[in-house]
């Protein structure tokens, strides 16, 4: 009988050795853990993840790579200091002063990116290709750690998320020595709050996007046979929605040039805001509450003697009432903006409005409900003014319907330099040519009150009467 109870009291007490044994393994462990943590997080343990990752890094895809400093905090984000990638070729293709992104580790584990905001602080990031070569400066990384094995299994659609972006000074040099495209874009401020979106339904809902101090030049020099860009039309099928909450855009420069069309285009942008608007590529629908533009000049010249701006601008619109679009803007701001349009192949017109050389100065308009569908355009024009070339428009208001076949005005009002026009009434167009905005065929039915039309004015748009005067009258009489 005592034999047996020492047989069991030894196997229990060897049955608490091992739990012990094993609860001490496990608090070593744990205890090692901690400890390992708390050095990475000192100076030293981030200088040992830095030499790391550079050795690591440049063994894997070959070139220089040097990090000045490494910070973070597991798990939340990590930021880089005094960046500089080059690559074998030892061209430089990334250096900056700081990466920020603060993500989720433990979602990133799963699958999902989850990014809470990204910060990136003087930056230049230069691409580029030579003319004889079909590969980017930066293919070497792609091929480093692209898989050697297909794989054939579905995957799972990677979840990705951001939430604000942060660009200070950044700059991006594109020089495309093979398709003979070279752009360059230079950001001063930017700043988005992205409230969501779904990359594989390609949805997007932006809260805030400001854009200050930008520019962005790019020159096309290839030849008309092989063309760098292209403009194609959207596909019908092509799913895209995006939601802009607001958009703040402050001096922004953007420059084209096409060495074989002889384009070249230039805008500055002084300000530019944008209230609630909507794009929905697969219904073909584009609104926004408000539209605001000051302040801003737009250019855009052309040599080429094959280039009609005035047919051009004609066959532009037929492109987008044959898209079948619907556009619909609250409210539009345009104040003291200027725009002109020159074709320097054909030499300024002695009179008349001059379509090859189209010069609109201090042009504001505002208005209210504009809405744009199929062939035609309605809004509430507030007031406008504009010098276009020599002829000035004072003030143009009324409601306004103008589509493929007719135009009305209800409370029309037009004050130039010569004239005063109050109307109300409808214009029945019947034009052949759709450049043309009346014809001998146009049917006009005008309610007219205490208007007078200026002479000069009525000879500015039909100049031949100079030669044949309806009515001896001298320019300036009415």
């Amino acid at each position: 009988m005592a034999t047996t109870i020492n047989k069991e009291g030894t196997k229990n007490t060897t049955k608490y050795k091992w739990l012990k044994l094993s609860l001490i393994i496990v608090g070593v462990f744990l205890m090692t853990v901690f400890i390992a943590i708390i050095w990475l997080q000192t100076s030293w343990g981030r200088n040992f993840v830095r030499s790391k990752a550079v050795t690591y890094l440049q063994g894997k895809i070959g070139g220089k790579i040097s990090i000045g400093t490494l910070d973070y905090s597991i798990p939340n984000w990590v930021e880089l200091d005094n960046v500089q990638i080059i690559n074998p070729e030892k061209d430089t293709l990334l250096s900056g002063q700081s990466l920020y992104v603060n993500l989720s580790i433990f979602k990133l584990i799963g699958g999902n990116i989850d990014i809470s905001e990204i910060r990136l602080v003087h930056i230049h990031l230069n691409i580029n290709r030579k003319p004889n070569n079909p590969s980017f400066n930066f293919q070497y990384i792609i091929d480093a750690f692209a898989s050697k094995t297909v794989d054939t299994t579905a995957n799972k659609p990677v979840q990705l998320s951001i939430g604000k972006v942060i660009l200070d000074t950044v700059s991006v040099g594109f020089n495309d020595g093979f398709k003979q495209l070279y752009c360059n874009t230079t950001i001063g401020q930017f700043r988005s709050r992205i409230d969501s979106m779904d990359i594989n339904k390609m949805n997007f809902v932006i809260n805030d996007f400001i854009l200050k101090n930008s520019s962005f030049v790019m020159i096309d020099k290839s030849t008309k046979d092989d063309k760098a860009v292209k403009a194609i039309a959207p596909q019908s099928s092509t799913p895209f929605t995006l939601t802009l909450q607001n958009a703040d855009i402050r001096k922004l420069t953007v420059q084209y040039k096409n060495e074989s069309s002889k384009l070249d285009y230039s805008n500055v942008i002084d300000t530019l805001q944008v209230q609630g608007a909507k794009l929905h590529l697969l219904q073909e629908y584009v609104s926004a509450k408000s539209i605001t533009l000051n302040n801003s000049r737009f250019r855009m010249a052309t040599n080429d003697a094959a280039t009609n701006i005035k047919d051009t601008v004609s066959k532009v619109l037929n492109v987008a009432i044959k898209q079948g679009w619907n556009v619909a803007i609250g409210r539009i701001n345009l104040n003291h903006n200027n725009a002109s349009i020159d074709n320097n192949a054909y030499d300024s017109a002695k009179e008349g409005l001059d379509y090859n050389h189209l010069k609109l100065t201090d042009l504001s308009l505002q208005t209210t409900e504009v809405h744009y569908h199929s062939d035609t355009i309605n809004g509430n024009v507030l007031s406008g003014s504009v010098l276009a070339n020599n002829f000035l428009i004072k003030n143009i208001k009324g409601d306004l319907v103008l589509n493929n076949k007719n135009g009305i005005a209800k409370g029309f009002t037009l004050i130039t330099q010569n004239s005063t026009i109050d109307a109300d009434g409808n214009i029945v167009f019947n034009r052949t040519n759709q450049s043309e905005f009346l014809s001998q065929t146009s049917k006009i039915n005008l309610t007219i009150k205490k208007s007078s039309l200026g002479y000069n004015d009525f000879l500015f748009f039909f100049p031949s009467y100079k030669r044949n005067p309806p009515l001896a009258l001298k320019p300036n009489q009415k």
